[in-house]
């Protein structure tokens, strides 16, 4: 039971990782909005127990809900270095510790 639990939780970062890297394209988040995946999400956070899940859900929802930026592709986007560290740090401290 134990080993299909962690496949389960595994399965769902892997899902809203793969959400994310979706989002990086404008068409593809216009495609996500238009098909409700943020009610999907909304139901699986609320009723999700592990904490590396709820984050993951999280980031993808923020980027679904997030007003549209005007760039194509998010995945060109240059950040200057001090705001990466910052945004870096608070990704380790909402993160929980990998175990």
């Amino acid at each position: 039971m134990l080993v299909y639990w962690c496949a389960c939780v595994r399965a769902c970062v892997r899902v809203c990782v793969c959400g994310c890297q979706l989002c990086a394209l404008k068409s593809c988040r216009h495609l996500l909005r238009a098909n409700n995946t943020y009610v999907i999400l909304r139901e699986l956070h609320s009723s999700e127990q592990n904490s590396a899940n709820c984050v993951a859900v999280e980031n993808l929802i923020s980027l679904l809900i997030s007003d549209e930026p005007p760039e194509d592709n998010l995945n060109e986007l240059v950040i200057p270095d001090d705001i990466a560290a910052k945004l870096h740090a608070a990704h380790d401290e909402k993160s929980p510790a990998d175990n």
